[in-house]
């Protein structure tokens, strides 16, 4: 396990997950049903976790598994805040309302999530022989950053531009990084342990995780637009949750060494830069699964095994390879946060 530099500051500020699911209709269709929040403290320990179920997963937590009726929701972007939930710790699930071992079993699986794809966005730094491309540098855009990699060790081409994209230059200047080369301003930030080199500790703040049910399970999620029909049980359980799938993306903040946020010297210093991590990891929710572990196992068969790769990091013994056969990338996006959104990370 390399990129243990990475763990962040210290302290009890709290993760935010999220978990949409994605409906039949469209992939691209993606209903956010429940909110968790975990602390960089005990963060293993459920009796720390809170949640909080938003409009969209209301039904589909029911402990009845009765069918119920559509139930209308706001479309605005402006009303799509944490206002509609209400927080609450893991044991104060109200028994009569939702489906508690549904809920509980869905953080537990949200945690190994974190923690698998946490790794594997530090091994892929980590990885020696990676690359390093800027795309969409220019044009008013922030440009992402790209890194690749092989197993076998061959020379890459990559796409750099000569001009550094504004990505990398609002890091640099936030953290004080004085390497030149793209690849190792996010060494020394992601993992390097000298604290001389850096001015910033990064963190994961934020998961977006999109959970996608077996076609023959698939839910529709309950929208004014869309009247459930009688023959679909609007409904989750564990059996759906274990025939589906998790994927999706860990975003990063920057703390300096007391633990306040570090903000983009731009706009002055009021917004918050996230850098996302996307993969494009896709992991089997079975607790039996027959997903891949094997490093000789083709990635698009198969998604791999969330349990299995999440004992294997608990043993240390999780490496890139365990995740490709062949060569494979990871793209980094930075978003710039206001600050009337940052309630969706503390």
């Amino acid at each position: 396990m390399g990129g243990g530099g990475s763990s962040g500051p210290h302290n009890d500020l709290s993760r935010i997950f999220k978990v949409s699911e994605e409906t039949k209709e469209s992939t691209q269709s993606k209903k956010p049903i429940l909110r968790a929040e975990f602390y960089l403290k005990n963060m293993d320990r459920e009796s720390y976790w809170k949640y909080c179920v938003v409009n969209e997963g209301k039904n589909l937590f029911k402990k009845s598994q009765q069918e119920v009726s559509a139930v209308t929701t706001s479309t605005s972007a402006s009303n799509s805040t944490t206002e509609e939930c209400k927080w609450k710790y893991l044991y104060e699930i109200e028994e009569k309302d939702y489906d508690s071992e549904l809920i509980r079993e869905l953080l537990k699986k949200m945690y190994q999530f974190w923690r698998v794809e946490h790794v594997f966005n530090m091994l892929a730094l980590y990885q020696k022989d990676s690359k390093i491309s800027t795309e969409g540098s220019g044009s008013g855009t922030n440009g992402d950053i790209k890194i690749t990699w092989e197993e076998n060790n061959q020379t890459l081409t990559t796409t750099s531009a000569q001009q550094e994209n504004s990505f990398l230059k609002k890091i640099k200047d936030n953290c004080d990084l004085k390497t030149e080369q793209t690849k190792d301003s996010l060494d020394v930030l992601f993992l390097s342990p000298d604290l001389k080199k850096k001015s910033c500790l990064p963190s994961p703040v934020l998961t977006n995780i999109t959970l996608k049910l077996g076609s023959q399970n698939n839910v529709v999620a309950a929208a004014a637009s869309q009247p459930s029909p009688k023959s679909t049980n609007n409904f989750l359980n564990k059996e759906k949750i274990s025939g589906g799938t998790f994927s999706g993306t860990l975003g990063y903040s920057l703390f300096d060494y007391w633990t306040n946020l570090k903000r983009t010297k731009e706009n002055n210093g009021s917004r918050l830069p996230i850098i996302l991590f996307e993969s494009k990891n896709e992991y089997s929710l079975k607790e039996d699964s027959q997903g891949s572990s094997d490093p000789e196992s083709s990635s698009t068969q198969k998604p791999f095994s969330l349990k299995k790769f999440f004992d294997s990091v608990d043993q240390r013994t999780l490496e890139l390879k365990n995740f490709v056969k062949e060569q494979k990338s990871l793209s980094l996006k930075l978003k710039e946060i206001s600050p009337n959104q940052e309630d969706l990370i503390y």
